[in-house]
């Protein structure tokens, strides 16, 4: 195809003057001005096709954490290296959403260490999904410092035999988040959650006792009590009686819930000793705490 010159039209043709071509500073401008224009074509081309294909990568290839299966990462209490008889600080108050806190109730208080039996309670544990296995956190890191280069693989051969052994009281269920509680005087208790519905609306938290021939023996089971995300996931102390008192509840959004029972390994029930719940939005009216 002939090239077209833009220069060359009728009003540059029948100009008397010398044409513009024929002086060298024009012709410098053009040919920089050309290049310049050229360039920024090459980039926006360059640029479209880079983003295109970054979101086609995501799309096709999503980077997914094993832990993002689960819904929130793990609220530290206290660690249990060794046997202690309270598992969690009674000077302190509980966060039931944020910037909001509660007191343990008056009953788990009222009791004297010297009517419990001491504990050593392993990390929080949660089902991986893929790969199919079991990770925890190191709960030497702070909570507020915890990153997924922290997260563990469980290998405790004794603890995967002990999940292995607490999924035939739940069949056709995925155990979801788990914690032991070894007690001083040779006992292992534990919670085993199972998970199903929308938001965690048919957590299940079961409890159990490990036989002596290593089978598991289930206790009791509490269903979610109303919490958004609901799981029991702290120990709190074990008495002498046999009566294993736990935290559970869940929170989202400007709604929270904190809930706690008292499991009687002797009598293979439970009860319920306080629930708070913490009510809010994003309107900026007060928080409203209720317990009962």
């Amino acid at each position: 195809m002939e090239e077209v010159n833009p220069l060359n039209n009728s009003h540059v043709v029948n100009n008397p003057k010398q044409p513009l071509l024929s002086n060298p500073l024009i012709l410098v401008l053009l040919i920089v001005t050309a290049s310049i224009l050229s360039s920024f074509a090459t980039y926006f081309v360059v640029l479209t096709n880079q983003n295109a294909q970054s979101q086609m990568s995501y799309q096709q290839n999503p980077t997914v954490l094993p832990t993002q299966a689960v819904v929130s990462t793990p609220i530290q209490r206290t660690t249990t290296k060794s046997f202690v008889k309270r598992q969690f600080d009674i000077n302190k108050k509980i966060e039931i959403s944020g910037g909001n806190f509660i007191d343990y109730p008056k009953e788990i208080l009222s009791i004297s260490e010297n009517d419990l039996v001491a504990m050593r309670c392993s990390p929080y544990i949660w089902y991986g999904y893929n790969p199919d296995s079991y990770l925890y956190y190191d709960e030497n890191v702070p909570a507020g410092k915890i990153t997924t280069k922290d997260t563990k693989i469980l290998t405790d051969e004794r603890l995967l035999k002990l999940i292995n052994e607490a999924k035939k009281t739940v069949p056709s269920k995925t155990i979801g988040d788990i914690r032991f509680c070894d007690t001083e005087d040779s006992r292992t208790v534990f919670q085993y959650g199972t998970h199903a519905g929308g938001g965690g609306s048919q957590n299940v938290a079961n409890f159990g006792i490990v036989n002596s021939d290593g089978t598991v023996r289930k206790i009791t089971a509490i269903p979610n009590d109303g919490a958004p995300y609901f799981e029991c996931r702290w120990p709190l102390q074990l008495t002498k009686s046999g009566l294993l008192y736990y935290e559970c509840g869940g929170g989202d959004g400007f709604f929270g819930a904190t809930s706690f029972y008292k499991i009687n390994l002797i009598a293979n029930t439970h009860s319920a000793v306080l629930k708070c719940t913490s009510v809010g939005n994003d309107m900026g009216e007060p928080i409203k705490i209720t317990c009962k």
